[in-house]
């Protein structure tokens, strides 16, 4: 019931200063991920010749629906029948009952005999394992009914294959750079048994229940980069760029006290989605990301984000198995910001998370069968005092709308009982003073033509996949 909204809300009016400090280093680079590399910044004369208006609650839904009507215009049916067909005959070619992987097997069964070290105890079993993708190297041909396997390239990972119409295709995996091993610490799992038997004697069932444990010390070999690349006749389809830096305690992973940050590039065709950012600092709890998606270097979307937390590592011992879960110790603030198509823009700040739980869940110490609406009602306003969910079009600086709760009472009684509990209902509220509830505003109704629009655009896709089978039969 809170979960559309968790991400961006929290209580309490003391953090106000802080929310507005936040949302003045917000204001402050409204179009910093709107640009391009050169500086410039895709449809800025455009945007020069759009107003800075409040738009109301109807001309607002045309603007959703005109946005949501590009995008999809954006990936017809068609652009995706070559890769369709592809993926329908390697399907049935490379993964039928009958075609032969067996070179492929016995390789990796290799690498696991020199990267698995197995020791049966008492209680289980333990493995001593050590990871390298400088392992995993060579080149797997697919021929027509069965794989090859070459030990070279000694660093890469390179599948090739024939397409439907006999061109040469490859997906390769490259390391790039030194390898260094990380030992990422001690797991286990446990497996429970149950046994039983009848007893002839007493006439009863008697059950035995036993725990096996599997113990894994877990070593990696991580290259500073890794690069895979899928070539589909004369051009490159899919492209990705993996690169990291970390900091990881030499007893083993521990998200009490590692960082880790990581760059992620993934292209196919032409789309490409950039994670710039992606950072987690145990020692601070600061977490960041932020990431891009373009077409043909036009830009999509893109989302930013950040938050603060800390964890902590749980362990329980419980009938002889010992059991481990990571638990939130705090969490402080968070906000985001998102943009789609340079004509949407979302920001949303939370200068403390606990406390809206806190706030929300007040009302577990009520007495259930009196009616506390009115408390509800001003638990309900300090919630909405603490957080901010503003929404914006063309990059004008005109809040068009924001989002806030309203209190919900329900109530249930019988003939000896009476029982009162409350909830949230998230309401989008506009500058002339109308508020509507979500199911009210998104209706199928109010955006028939959006609506129309993806019916046919899954319709079309549906068509794609079902000639394609057709074809094949």
């Amino acid at each position: 019931m809170l979960a559309c909204a968790c991400l961006v809300f929290t209580s309490c009016g003391d953090f106000m200063q802080l929310l507005e400090d936040m949302k003045t280093e917000q204001e402050s680079n409204p179009n910093e991920d709107n640009e391009n590399e050169d500086g410039t910044d895709d449809g800025k004369e455009e945007e020069n010749n759009k107003e800075d208006v409040e738009l109301t609650p109807d001309s607002q839904k045309t603007k959703l629906e005109s946005v949501g009507m590009k995008l999809m215009g954006m990936y017809p049916a068609e652009d995706f029948a070559e890769l369709n067909e592809l993926s329908r005959f390697c399907e049935d070619k490379y993964l039928a009952d009958e075609y032969d992987w067996d070179a492929f097997f016995n390789r990796y069964e290799e690498i696991y005999e020199v990267s698995v070290k197995e020791n049966e105890t008492p209680k289980g079993w333990d493995y001593e394992v050590v990871l390298l993708l400088s392992q995993c190297t060579g080149t797997f041909t697919l021929g027509n009914t069965t794989v090859l396997y070459s030990d070279t390239p000694a660093d890469k990972t390179v599948f090739k294959f024939k397409d439907m119409n006999g061109k040469d295709c490859s997906a390769t995996l490259t390391q790039v750079g030194k390898i260094q091993k990380v030992y990422l610490g001690h797991f286990w799992e446990n497996n429970h048994h149950y046994e039983g038997y009848y007893d002839d004697v007493t006439g009863e069932w008697v059950h035995n229940e036993y725990v096996e444990t599997y113990n894994y010390d877990v070593t990696i070999g991580v290259p500073e980069q890794i690069k895979v690349d899928m070539i589909i006749g004369s051009g490159k389809y899919v492209e990705m760029t993996f690169d990291y830096e970390f900091d990881i305690s030499s007893t083993g992973a521990d998200i009490t006290t590692d960082n880790a940050t990581a760059t992620i590039s993934i292209k196919v065709a032409d789309t490409e989605a950039v994670i710039e950012k992606a950072h987690f600092d145990a020692a601070t709890g600061k977490m960041e990301f932020s990431c891009k998606l373009t077409k043909g270097g036009q830009h999509l979307a893109s989302i930013s984000g950040s938050a603060n937390g800390k964890f902590k590592v749980v362990t329980e011992e419980e009938n002889d198995a010992t059991y481990q879960w990571i638990e939130s110790e705090s969490f402080g603030s968070l906000s985001f910001e998102a943009d789609v198509l340079g004509e949407i823009q979302v920001t949303g700040v939370c200068p403390d998370v606990v406390l809206l739980f806190d706030e929300y869940h007040s009302d577990s110490d009520w007495e259930m069968g009196v009616d506390n609406s009115a408390e509800w009602a001003r638990v309900v306003d300090r919630m909405n005092e603490g957080f901010e969910f503003c929404v914006y079009y063309d990059k004008m600086s005109t809040k068009q709308a924001t989002l806030e709760f309203e209190p919900e009472t329900h109530h249930e009684e019988g003939e000896y009982w009476s029982y009162y509990w409350y909830d949230v209902i998230p309401v989008i509220c506009f500058n002339d003073g109308s508020k509507y509830s979500m199911e009210d505003y998104f209706t199928e109704d109010a955006f028939a033509l959006l609506v129309e629009t993806a019916e046919d655009f899954a319709q079309a896709y549906e068509d794609m996949f079902e000639r394609s089978i057709e074809e094949e039969n």
